[in-house]
């Protein structure tokens, strides 16, 4: 009825039946309150189905939210129930936050989240039955890794309740996902404000999951606030309540991965303060501990990570060793392990062997399947990381024999991880892995000639399973297994719609498959070359599967396929060169390269940008002639330069098909949403077009970043004709009406865009790119933009200095720019880094037009650079500039009396103590050159 619009009637008796159902005493266990149970779970899945058929206002949408608020929260119905009315309005938040903020539901979700994360002593937001550390012990062997816990153990004939912390958390997860960061983070302050205060443990942990579970979707401000949300943290996990500290490591694992760099700018406090935790009394804390160090490690540059091995290579393994850990903190150890192989820090080779001896016996089929997948995936990181040097035959000959048992295993996860071993073990042995990768090559084509789909169908009223009464069988002519679809009243609306469904086990292993099979196509050369037409077919068919993860790794894996087949046309000691800057006459490709080449790209990849639906496989698309672009050159992708970019503008315009999606009709006026029609610059939208303030492609528009930014690089100079082209689609992204994250991304390909067309080119954009970068500096309401401006204005006084000489007015506005930049405490550091380059880039190129004492004084003590690293090139480059030459350094030596030469030679030694990892040698070198010289000459002291 709902898609007829002929709801009005459906909808209150939905309400009431799920209103007369859904409280009831949620500890009843018989047949009777099961069934009543089920009758609330099926009027809610039906009510969730209405919802998502309808783009528009929908009926009764205040008495939906109210009853589904009040379900949730009743402490005595089912948790079933509960968790079902919470997964709907996590459903209704998702797709239509601009409504919910119209009508002031927001802190009203947000109070109910934090109710539910509070009640009870979990401290998971995921499923318990797939991957969580509340499954310990006992319990642990009640579960099926596959799939979640037994129907049978459950007397709704499904999986086992989740704590209210789970579907608590997701909801809060979905608000700051969805709901713009300055309606959530006053909220999740005024918690955490009082926390220390609240005398109830629980509210305490509720406070700490409800930033941890919003901090993905407002990371933009609360990146901005990491050291205070640290420092509290850091007070929690000291208190006196085990399930707090829980939630403390929790708080932190999220923080870690979602509040990057800033809040591992402080590693040398972090990891100590992590590991700490492994000496807690309580198992739970111990656990969460493990998985906020794995969380940690995952994230943390490699550098960072190289500092502290020394100390957690032994305590992993001294925990690992004790044989009091659960085998959930074992598996996160694991993971520890795993990320600091991945690291390949030189420093993992001492413990490498005694790590193998740990790690190999619990690979074998006696261990339980989760912790044996992730001692796989430890070991063949660890090989990798430690080199083939430590990596011995007899290391080997150890590991495989359980590798190849667990491809054996009934259990998709741990099948999964040796996909990963194995495309590890031919990362690190090449050739030498061949006669072992056959096994592999033909499971894997097995498994992706497979096709584990399952039909279900769409319709809400399809399939009832429930029974009224112990015996009763009802029968109303509609769920009967002879009953034709069409035959519903004549409607074939009423018609069942079937989807197809695949478990999320099978997409992993699929995943990791395909992705093994592109390592194999790449490492083993020749010896792989028999298997790459069968490899291609299977991937080909991947493309059109029902699952977007498939797909998107099937494209992926191709991309690697090409790559393999041009290398696999060159002999190994002279592989292909990269070439960039073509013309249509210097195709390097072989003649059966282009062809396979041209089907790709032309058959598969270009189609799916044009038509695809699915964003993410259209992302895949394009990072596919991302990838092949860097790893073959321009000339790859050449002749087909005009299709690409036309397809690119049409996705720049958001006026794809993945783009077009049903949005919601109702908009926040207050963010000046209401009534955008575009006009001649910005491009037009119809009635179907996408919003451009809405971020339901932001996947799409990143991938199509990197194919600008990509092809810039590629061609150089030669690019500025179709970069003329590309801004014209980009400068609506910069108006006062869009997002912060449109400013980001549209100033960032600026930025790259013209450092890649260099002096050459660039000037002949100057006055657009420098009129966007100091306009939007100052209205952008995101940091990032900001640090983005910087780097154009970086951009515009190292490869046009002749209009700022000409020009000194320029000169002032840029200094003043970055000096409010750096002189704002609201800045994220990075932000802070790029203002400080832009002063750097002036002190080297426009010595002669800065104020240079001044400008010093307060530039130095800046240097080097704390979180963009990428920056410390151009720290030593002003560094080694200011005594370039007898008068420089004489001036340097005078300025302030000596202090400004005091801050140089404090910040010469900073920045020649950074790691080779910050700054390269070759630049370190350069700078102690200069600064030689320069004491050689005047002299000066440099001790």
């Amino acid at each position: 009825s709902s898609r007829r619009g002929t709801n009005s009637s459906t909808m209150p008796r939905l309400l009431d039946m799920v209103r007369a159902c859904g409280g009831g005493d949620g500890s009843a266990a018989s047949a009777r309150a099961n069934d009543v149970t089920r009758l609330a779970l099926r009027a809610l899945g039906i009510l969730e189905q209405l919802l998502e058929l309808h783009s528009s206002k929908f009926p009764h949408l205040d008495a939906i939210l109210a009853l589904l608020i009040e379900t949730a929260r009743a402490a005595d119905a089912h948790l079933r129930v509960r968790e079902e009315a919470a997964e709907v309005l996590t459903a209704v938040v998702s797709a239509r936050p601009k409504l919910l903020v119209k009508k002031g539901a927001v802190d009203v979700l947000l109070e109910l989240g934090f109710e539910l994360v509070c009640e009870g002593d979990a401290v998971a937001f995921e499923d318990p039955g797939r991957d969580d550390c509340e499954v310990d012990g006992d319990d642990a062997d009640d579960y099926d890794f596959d799939g979640g816990r037994d129907a049978d153990d459950d007397p709704l004939g499904s999986e086992l309740p989740r704590p209210t912390s789970v579907f608590g958390g997701r909801l809060l997860t979905s608000i700051g996902d969805a709901v713009a960061s300055k309606r959530v983070v006053p909220y999740v302050q005024a918690k955490l404000g009082a926390i220390q205060q609240l005398a109830d443990p629980h509210a305490r942990k509720g406070a700490l999951l409800l930033a941890a579970a919003v901090s993905g979707g407002c990371s933009g401000v609360m990146r901005r606030q990491a050291d205070a949300l640290l420092d509290l943290v850091k007070a929690m996990l000291g208190d006196a309540n085990a399930m707090v500290r829980a939630a403390a490591a929790q708080a932190l694992m999220h923080f870690a991965a979602n509040l990057q760099p800033e809040i591992l700018l402080n590693h040398e406090q972090l990891i100590p303060l992590i590991g700490s935790l492994m000496q807690d009394p309580e198992e739970s804390v111990r656990t969460r501990g493990a998985r906020a160090l794995a969380g940690v490690c995952e994230e943390m540059p490699p550098d960072q990570l190289d500092q502290h091995i020394a100390t957690l290579v032994p305590m992993v393994a001294a925990t690992l060793n004790s044989g009091t850990a659960s085998a959930s903190t074992q598996k996160y150890l694991c993971e520890v392990l795993a990320a600091i192989g991945d690291a390949k820090s030189s420093s993992l080779a001492p413990y490498a062997n005694d790590l193998f001896h740990l790690l190999i016996p619990a690979t074998g089929p006696e261990t339980a399947t989760l912790l044996r997948a992730h001692a796989l995936q430890a070991c063949g990181l660890i090989a990798v990381g430690a080199g083939r040097e430590v990596f011995t035959e007899q290391v080997f000959n150890a590991l495989w024999p359980n590798v190849a048992d667990a491809f054996a295993s009934p259990h998709a996860e741990l099948r999964e991880m040796c996909y990963s071993v194995a495309a590890h073990m031919a990362t690190l042995l090449g050739a030498d892995f061949g006669s072992h990768a056959l096994q592999v090559v033909e499971a894997a084509l097995g498994l992706l000639n497979d096709e584990n789909v399952n039909l279900k169908s769409s319709n809400p009223l399809a399939k009832s399973d429930f029974k009224l009464g112990d015996d009763a069988d009802v029968d109303d002519g509609v769920h009967g297994p002879d009953r034709d679809a069409d035959d519903a009243d004549g409607d074939p609306d009423a018609q069942d719609d079937f989807v197809m469904h695949v478990r999320t086990a099978d997409v992993e292993e699929k995943t990791a498959a395909v992705y093994c099979l592109g390592v194999f196509a790449v490492e083993l050369g020749p010896q792989f070359s028999p298997h790459l037409e069968g490899l291609t077919n299977a991937l080909e068919n991947c493309v059109m599967h029902v699952n977007s993860q498939i797909r998107v790794n099937a494209l992926h894996a191709l991309a690697e396929i090409v790559r393999a087949r041009h290398m696999a046309s060159y002999a190994p000691e002279q592989p292909p060169a990269v070439v960039n800057g073509v013309e249509p006459s210097d195709d390097t490709l072989f003649p059966a390269v282009r062809d396979f080449v041209d089907e790709f790209i032309r058959a598969e990849l270009l189609p799916i940008m044009n038509t695809d639906t699915d964003p993410h496989v259209v992302a895949a698309a394009c990072d596919a002639i991302v990838h092949l672009t860097r790893k073959l050159g321009a000339v790859v992708v050449h002749p087909y330069l005009d299709e690409i970019l036309d397809a690119t503008s049409v996705l720049l315009q958001q006026q794809a098909p993945c783009q077009n999606a049903e949005e919601d009709g109702d908009f926040d006026s207050d963010e000046g949403e209401a009534n955008y029609q575009g006009d001649a610059i910005h491009g037009p939208r119809g009635d179907d077009g996408a919003d451009p303030n809405d971020d339901h492609d932001r996947v799409v528009i990143d991938s199509v970043s990197e194919i600008v930014d990509t092809l810039c690089v590629a061609y150089g100079p030669s690019f500025a004709g179709y970069f003329q082209q590309l801004a014209g689609y980009l400068l609506p992204y910069t108006g006062a009406d869009r997002s912060g994250e449109d400013h980001v991304f549209a100033v960032g390909v600026i930025a790259q865009c013209l450092d890649a067309l260099g002096p050459a080119k660039a000037g002949a954009f100057f006055d657009s790119a420098f009129g966007i970068a100091t306009q939007l500096v100052h209205t952008t309401p995101e940091s990032v933009a900001r640090s983005n401006c910087c780097l154009v204005l970086n951009v515009l006084v190292r490869h046009a200095p002749e209009r700022f000489v000409q020009q000194p007015a320029l000169v002032s506005q840029v200094l003043q720019i970055v000096w409010a930049v750096l002189q704002s405490a609201d800045e994220l550091p990075a932000t802070h880094d790029n203002a400080a380059s832009v002063v750097c880039s002036m002190v080297h190129t426009l010595p002669d037009a800065i104020p240079m004492a001044s400008v010093l004084a307060e530039l130095l003590p800046r240097l080097p650079m704390r979180a963009d690293r990428d920056e410390n090139v151009n720290a030593a480059r002003c560094l080694a500039a200011v005594v370039d030459g007898p008068e420089r350094a004489r001036a340097l030596l005078a300025a302030n009396d000596g202090r400004t030469f005091e801050e140089y030679r404090a910040a010469v030694r900073r920045t020649m103590a950074l790691s080779d990892a910050q700054l390269a040698p070759e630049h370190k070198q350069a700078l102690w050159n200069a600064v030689s010289a320069a004491a050689a000459s005047v002299p000066f002291s440099l001790e």
